[in-house]
């Protein structure tokens, strides 16, 4: 973190000094979690449906804080000498109000990436891509919210050279919020897709939300923009004619009407090769150790970014060809002749999907087996998505079909009908005396269902059969 001044800080949170002296400076960084922060850093006491970090204030100022950034109570006789205090209105718009302000300072690259599917594996391809030749900033994990985004842009620091961020939703007016903080000079949409459409009024009204990005780029920068999605196509149409459309549009797909585009895609057991194509043009071959076609699209919109920056699509190829899917993410482990897809990380319909097609293309000496559990947050749709996946399983030729929840029962019940075995279970441990019971040498298993359902629980007893 570059030097702050306390009187900085409260410029920018409209706050009021309680203590200290607004000549002070903090370059030591910002936190909300009072059980990882370090001396010297400010702590801002956010407030949640399960915590308050007011209660834990005396205990930052045990540990060494130079600051405290509070809107209830200090809770606490007197702040120590050398510690200043700032009061504010609403501890969460104030982070986000002091990243905004820190973000001026910097004049780099900042690349905000949203989507319904692919936002972390697009962030990890590009960061991967960049941190090659220059000092790069991501998110930590999927610090994509009001909490994670501005304290990733808090830890910027003079050796910043690019930044790039990845920016979640679940309700209208949060892209909006965060690219107003993040300032972003090119903006990617990855996707739109089912993911939280139960807080919407369809897809039509997620794709507005995805496009709060490039509406609050307000005329400046890049739009990278994926040409196959026909409601991001569609969207991108109507913002060209915007007078907040941005200065200029790449696209990106697996059709040669996109900017960048795709050809010669291959699939086998080491990973995909495809041809990336610049305007029709200059020609590039990638290599990546993964697998799924929804991955070439991740890609893709890196080699969008790369035209943005002016940069080679040559970087692309040696920074993807040892590139390492996220945690959980269609992570493949070997066990006792048995192999395990560990996609537990979150699932929508269209991402549930994209596992479901590549499941289907990876060589496989046993059965196919599916361990689904439900996809949360589709409200009124959800009996409806679910049986869509369920024919999907079908067409999939997958041999077996395992579901955990109420409402994936819902798609055990068409991949029944589709002559798919199917069981239904209620919990894990009903799931895993199932698939103890079922799994045989040479099997692949695919585990994949919502956060919420903590799938990565069944994973992980699979490995210890």
């Amino acid at each position: 973190m570059i030097p702050i001044s306390v009187n900085e800080i409260l410029i920018a949170t409209d706050g009021e000094l309680i203590c200290g002296d607004r000549d002070w400076l903090i370059d030591a960084g910002v936190s909300t979690d009072s059980r990882q922060i370090l001396p010297s850093q400010l702590f801002i006491a956010l407030k949640g449906d399960r915590f308050d970090g007011h209660e834990f204030i005396q205990q930052v100022i045990d540990r060494g804080v130079s600051g405290i950034i509070f809107s209830d109570e200090l809770g606490i006789e007197c702040v120590p000498k050398g510690v200043f205090a700032i009061k504010v209105k609403d501890t969460l718009i104030a982070l986000g109000h002091l990243a905004a302000y820190y973000r001026q300072k910097f004049d780099i690259p900042v690349i905000g990436i949203t989507g319904s599917n692919g936002k972390t594996t697009t962030k990890e391809m590009l960061g991967d891509v960049l941190s090659k030749q220059w000092r790069v900033l991501r998110n930590k994990k999927n610090f994509n919210n009001a909490i994670g985004l501005p304290l990733t842009l808090l830890e910027m620091d003079a050796s910043t050279q690019f930044c790039v961020v990845e920016m979640g939703m679940n309700h209208p007016g949060e892209i909006a919020y965060l690219t107003n903080i993040a300032k972003p000079t090119i903006g990617v949409i990855t996707n739109v897709a089912e993911s939280h459409i139960g807080h919407f009024d369809g897809k039509e009204s997620i794709a507005r939300a995805k496009f709060e990005l490039i509406e609050a780029m307000k005329g400046q920068g890049i739009a990278i923009l994926n040409a196959d999605d026909p409601f991001v196509a569609r969207m991108a149409q109507q913002y060209k004619k915007h007078e907040t459309a941005p200065l200029s549009m790449i696209t990106f797909g697996m059709n040669e009407k996109a900017d960048v585009f795709a050809a010669e895609v291959k699939e086998d057991d080491s990973g995909i090769r495809f041809s990336v194509l610049l305007n029709g043009g200059k020609c590039q071959e990638i290599f990546m150790p993964v697998h799924g076609q929804h991955n070439v699209y991740n890609a893709m919109a890196v080699c969008g970014v790369l035209s943005a920056l002016g940069l080679d699509l040559s970087l692309a190829a040696s920074g993807l060809n040892e590139f390492k899917l996220p945690d959980s993410r269609m992570e493949i482990i070997e066990r006792h002749g048995l192999r395990i897809i560990n996609d537990t990380y979150n699932a929508n319909p269209g991402s549930m999907k994209a596992a479901l097609l590549t499941l289907k293309g990876i060589t496989c000496s046993g059965r196919r087996i599916v361990v689904m559990g439900d996809m949360l947050e589709l409200g009124k749709w959800s009996e409806e998505l679910h049986q869509e996946i369920g024919r999907c399983v079908g067409d999939a030729g997958i041999d077996v079909l395992v579901t955990v929840g109420q409402d994936s029962a819902f798609a055990a019940s068409e991949a029944r009908v589709r002559g798919v075995e199917t069981f239904a279970c209620k919990d894990h441990s009903d799931a895993l005396t199932v698939l103890k019971g079922l799994i045989k040498l040479g099997d692949m298993v695919l585990i994949k269902g919502s956060r919420g359902m903590r799938m990565e629980g069944i994973a992980e007893g699979l490995q210890a059969v």
